[in-house]
């Protein structure tokens, strides 16, 4: 029983690991800002489904609800059994939303620059192990696709988490053989 709770994990972690990729590949653009900011707001969007859809027997059911950013940021809030979430990650969660609508309503928002400011504040500096090996942003824009990789990172790690416990508890409530 033991490997087949092993192997279960092993395939749930490369299926994971293959959209992962997928998923970075789409944040490496040269695109503008507006398009990294709105490309990037779906690459986590997705990844805040999974994280819930891990929770559910049947997820099919969870697309028909048509959540949107916010809600799937408070399900995903409160389905946690355990908390895999930081908090600056739910700041940074709702900063991108809030960078994303600005972008997506207003040709020019006049506050474009504070926005952007208080989305990539809200990542946590560079660890000092790891400080320097990258040069500093040249710009906002790459701020802003530097602070959506971390993210991409940081909700992978939380959507893997959400799957494991979930098949944890699956394999747990199992009657012994």
């Amino acid at each position: 029983m033991h490997d087949e709770f092993r192997d279960r994990l092993n395939c749930l972690w490369s299926s994971r690991e293959e959209r992962d990729q997928r998923l970075s590949q789409i944040l490496k653009t040269e695109d503008d800002l507006i398009s990294i900011v709105l490309r990037g707001h779906l690459v986590i969007e997705e990844l805040l489904y999974s994280a819930i859809a891990a929770h559910c027997p049947t997820p099919a059911y969870l697309s028909k609800a048509n959540l949107r950013f916010p809600q799937l940021m408070a399900l995903l809030r409160a389905l946690q059994k355990l908390p895999a979430v930081s908090d600056w990650l739910w700041k940074a969660l709702s900063e991108l939303n809030a960078l994303r609508n600005a972008l997506a309503h207003r040709l020019e928002p006049a506050d474009l620059s504070a926005r952007v400011d208080r989305f990539v504040k809200t990542i946590p500096p560079d660890d000092p192990k790891v400080a320097g090996r990258l040069p500093p942003p040249a710009n906002q824009k790459e701020e802003v696709s530097r602070a959506l990789h971390y993210m991409l990172g940081a909700m992978s790690a939380v959507s893997h988490f959400q799957a494991a416990m979930e098949e944890l508890i699956v394999e747990s409530t199992k009657p012994k053989a």
